[in-house]
């Protein structure tokens, strides 16, 4: 399973991983380069399977490559 997290300091993939929650990959994006630092300082060692992408919710090319796309807190910036 592929997942996509559009806030990376989210406690829900926080959860996933420590559920053992069977998980290819785990993006934690932001467009904000200070909270992708706050996110990798506190998770980055977590797991391996766990990215953090500073980059625009608009501007994101893959296209139907997540299984799962969770958006904490952020679907109000978006126009």
């Amino acid at each position: 399973m592929l997942i996509k997290l559009n806030w990376p300091k989210s406690w829900v993939g926080n959860l996933l991983l420590k559920r053992g929650i069977l998980i290819e990959q785990l993006i934690g994006s932001d467009i904000s380069p200070d909270q992708i630092a706050v996110a990798q300082k506190k998770y980055g060692n977590h797991d391996q399977k766990l990215i953090f992408r500073c980059e625009d919710a608009l501007d994101v090319p893959e296209s139907n490559m997540f299984d799962v796309v969770i958006c904490l807190f952020g679907l109000h910036w978006i126009p």
